[in-house]
């Protein structure tokens, strides 16, 4: 397959990604929340102390376990077909991903899950304003709840478009670049931007060429493996919001 072909399927596959996460992560945000409201109706005088223990990041977990497990599953498969690589046991595929998760999914999951948690904190120091107000727990409930939908939810759209379109760059990158390691082929990667306002260093790195597999790329002041690469946690500039993905080829 030629480098156009690919980059234009793998865009296409990441479009499709981030539509169907970005609709299980607003779910999963939503659900998140919702005991903060039955909070406020049961106790509200004691909200604050007990919103660290109500809210849980279950849901979360989930979202982003569909992406990186399940979603994570089916790209190695798609590009191992693509690419003619030696095939591993599907059980193979699952301990991988799994253990990906085990590494990398915690910080995730709790990045992700503080914004939900900030955003409760000055939901219940709004709901005692209005409780002095003399506004009924029914009253109060429904004034939260459209104060946190007008600013688009526990995040904004465009966070939520933000969080989906960095973790799908960084679990499909990621499912890619192991499909390769996997196959014990000698490979060599590339890696090539995306989209619009490309950032200098990003630029850069696609400037530095064809690379070992197992080498990294300058990226301003990071290190990376790939774009997304989630290991890289000092720099999140390099990796909040990228489009870039990587070609391979194989070594002469």
């Amino acid at each position: 397959m030629r480098a156009r072909e690919f980059v234009i399927m793998q865009e296409r596959r990441n479009r499709y990604a981030e539509k169907m996460f970005k609709a299980k992560m607003s779910k999963a945000l939503a659900e998140t929340i919702e005991p903060l409201f039955e909070l406020i109706r049961t106790d509200l005088n004691n909200a604050n102390q007990r919103i660290d223990y109500i809210l849980k990041p279950d849901k979360i977990e989930e979202a982003l376990k569909w992406l990186y497990i399940d979603y994570g599953y089916r790209h190695f498969k798609w590009f191992s077909s693509v690419f003619k690589l030696k095939s591993q046991k599907d059980d193979f595929w699952q301990q991988q991903l799994a253990a990906l998760f085990d590494k990398f999914g915690a910080d995730k999951v709790q990045e992700i899950f503080g914004t939900t948690l900030e955003l409760a904190k000055p939901a219940i120091k709004e709901a005692l304003r209005l409780a002095n107000e003399g506004k009924s727990i029914p009253e109060i409930v429904k004034a939260i709840k459209l104060q946190i939908e007008s600013v688009g939810g526990v995040v904004s759209p465009g966070r939520l478009t933000t969080i989906a379109r960095t973790e799908v760059i960084s679990a499909s990158n990621q499912a890619s670049y192991m499909s390769v390691k996997a196959s014990g082929a000698e490979v060599e990667k590339k890696w090539t931007t995306g989209g619009l306002n490309i950032r200098p260093t990003h630029k850069a790195a696609e400037l530095q060429g064809w690379i070992g597999i197992d080498e990294k790329f300058q990226v301003g002041a990071a290190q990376m493996l790939h774009p997304g690469d989630p290991s890289v946690k000092d720099h999140p500039e390099e990796v909040c919001n990228c489009k870039c993905i990587l070609l391979y080829r194989v070594k002469d």
